[in-house]
């Protein structure tokens, strides 16, 4: 007689979520498990690239041994990269690619930045607060990175929209490239720092420049094109070349007819009789500094005029506002002043105080639905049955049901039979599986990428290939950051 084998589990039929339910769901998760999940399907990726995005903070730096982002969100990116991996008690987060002395080493680790920062600027609705670009000190041309608001400048319906901009770059054309691919109505202060004497007219021919409500230079400007600069409420220049008493007398002129403007400060490059142009313009000298305050008829503001030709070096650098105050060192290139300081996040054994016990599911699973509850789900499966447009949402589905996560759904059941929660809904077991899966990945992802870290300069000369053993230690290590305490046996060595 032949023995029956294990019972076979019945087969999963994964329900039709609309597609407005997972919007609802996705809007909540943090940027972390967005990237992760954008690599699901194609229809999960365009539902994902749908939601909004909101960044108080970007900053891009590009130095000579280095690429470093840094975010207001805590999350990571490529694990396959020797990445830097920093996540302090605020909601940062800290990125840095080490270059190598190897070029092609160089390229690879160049060509991981430019994909991190695309996954990043990838939605479709993504709203920055403050962007933070710092170029001069690495001495490069970053073209790849620049490439990204090159794409964004020729989709006018995708640029990032910024409320401020602080660039500190090379040259004017990259300037120019990084401006461009920002939304010019959103734009309101922009800070522009190009330490080399070239012409810079084409920026100030922008149409986001020219939108802008602030401006902070430290640029080479000549005189001929302060008119420029007439739309905006206050500006600070820091470098004025070929300029006369004519066009001080044509820039206040120009902002007294502004019921807007609020001040001007402007340093020129060329040694001025300053006196001189007091007479001629009729403004008070004090210290060979131009100093004036002009009410301005029908507004409640007054001009604020100030023009001084002490030229210096250090007095040029605008107040970049890069956040460097973890990076150790200062740099004579450029003074960083670091934002406001984020809100304190909770560490992550914290969170498991708030989960619900075994006991509360069991209380709660029978548990009637409340009259706003009921309302809530005739209306989703009215909305379902007369919107026939679910293509997207059905090879979604169908796409998840033909990849069943590595636990498998029996085993899943055993254990939750084991832990007292029976007639469990084989959609609920799925679920519970795929969360388990990711969550062990995530553990095991991140033990090797602090492997891969604490192997380097390790590895023999003339090796290729360096392999990593995932240890005990290192699981620790990371069990205590995802708020797991491995408590071992009192026989264990």
């Amino acid at each position: 007689m032949l023995e029956e084998g294990p019972p076979t589990p019945e087969s999963i039929v994964l329900p039709v979520i609309p597609s407005e339910v997972l919007c609802e769901i996705f809007e909540k998760l943090d940027l972390k498990n967005r990237l992760n999940l954008r690599k699901v399907s194609k229809t999960f990726c365009q539902l994902i690239d749908q939601l909004k995005l909101h960044l108080d903070i970007l900053s891009i730096s590009v130095r000579s041994d280095c690429v470093r982002y840094r975010f207001n969100e805590s999350f990571s990116f490529n694990k396959d990269a020797l990445v830097s991996y920093n996540n302090n008690a605020s909601k940062e987060c800290i990125l840095e690619y080490d270059y190598s002395k190897k070029i092609a080493i160089q390229e690879k680790f160049m060509k991981i930045a430019v994909n991190d920062l695309s996954s990043v600027l990838k939605p479709s609705k993504i709203q920055i607060s403050s962007l933070y670009v710092n170029f001069h000190v690495s001495h490069k041309n970053p073209a790849e990175l620049l490439e990204i608001f090159r794409q964004k400048s020729g989709q006018k319906t995708r640029r990032l929209q910024l409320r401020q901009a602080y660039l500190t770059v090379n040259s004017a054309d990259q300037a120019i490239s990084i401006i461009s691919g920002l939304e010019s109505k959103a734009l309101k202060t922009i800070a522009i720092n190009v330490p080399s004497l070239e012409s810079t007219e084409g920026i100030w021919q922008l149409e986001q420049f020219k939108q802008a409500k602030g401006a902070e230079i430290s640029a080479i400007v000549e005189a001929s094109s302060l008119e420029n600069f007439y739309n905006l409420t206050s500006c600070m220049i820091n470098a004025v070349k070929s300029i006369e008493a004519q066009h001080i007398v044509q820039v206040r002129d120009a902002f007294m007819e502004s019921a807007t403007f609020k001040y001007c400060n402007i340093r020129v490059t060329d040694s001025l009789n300053i006196d001189e142009i007091g007479k001629i313009a009729k403004m008070r000298v004090v210290d060979q500094k131009i100093s004036e305050v002009y009410p301005i008829a029908n507004a409640p503001n007054s001009l604020r005029l100030r023009i001084t030709s002490k030229f210096r070096k250090n007095a040029c650098e605008i107040k970049s506002r890069i956040m460097d105050q973890q990076e150790g060192t200062s740099t004579s290139d450029s003074a960083a002043m670091p934002p406001p300081a984020l809100p304190q996040r909770p560490p992550s054994h914290a969170y498991s105080s708030l989960e619900p016990s075994v006991q509360t599911i069991r209380s709660t699973l029978h548990r009637p639905l409340s009259a706003s509850q009921q309302q809530f789900v005739t209306k989703t499966v009215e909305s379902v049955e007369k919107d026939m447009n679910q293509d997207e949402t059905r090879e979604f589905i169908n796409q998840l049901g033909e990849y069943p996560p590595t636990i498998p759904d029996s085993v899943t059941m055993h254990f939750l039979k084991s832990a007292g929660v029976e007639g469990t809904d084989p959609r609920v077991v799925r679920l519970i599986a795929l969360a388990a899966q990711k969550h062990v990945s995530d553990i095991v992802l991140d033990a090797m990428t602090t492997a891969r870290m604490k192997g380097l300069g390790q590895m023999k000369k003339g090796t290729k290939d360096a392999k990593y053993t995932l240890t005990e230690e290192l699981l620790d290590e990371i069990l205590k950051e995802y708020g797991h305490d491995n408590t071992r046996p009192p026989y264990h060595n």
